[in-house]
């Protein structure tokens, strides 16, 4: 799966395994536009659910078997970070934060839980809350 030539100058992994609304808000966000973000969602996806987002030339949603998921998400990772294009990992629960953060650590990349708020998504590591600016700065590879 790498990116072709013309492609954005980073890339975000979003994780969906529990509710995706947060994710997909925050890809759709015009502040990123030069970011790619692939959702991997756990289960399969009904074509009406992959019209939602599509066609964003930037946004790939797929659909991962639950047996495959955990496999895919940690050779995903390992393959796009190697490749030299992913910076962060979006998550929509804790339970899959604490078990991918030993992984995002030692790659390099940040790894962030998102959910929706009252003032839109927000960003958290840990107990920690991020505003948009410290998130984006992974996403467009400021931080470099």
């Amino acid at each position: 799966m790498p990116m072709s030539k013309g492609s954005p100058k980073s890339l975000v992994l979003s994780l969906v395994e529990r509710g995706w609304q947060a994710q997909r808000e925050c890809s759709l966000d015009s502040r990123l536009s030069s970011t790619e973000f692939i959702h991997l969602v756990k289960g399969w996806l009904d074509r009406s659910v992959l019209n939602l987002i599509a066609p964003r030339p930037n946004i790939r949603l797929l659909g991962i078997p639950r047996r495959l998921f955990w496999p895919w998400v940690w050779v995903s990772a390992f393959w796009f970070r190697f490749t030299g294009n992913l910076h962060a990992i979006l998550v929509d629960n804790e339970r899959a934060f604490n078990r991918l953060w030993p992984m995002a650590a030692c790659l390099g990349v940040g790894l962030f839980r998102v959910e929706m708020s009252p003032e839109g998504y927000v960003f958290w590591r840990g107990n920690q809350r991020f505003a948009w600016d410290e998130f984006q700065k992974y996403a467009d590879c400021s931080h470099i």
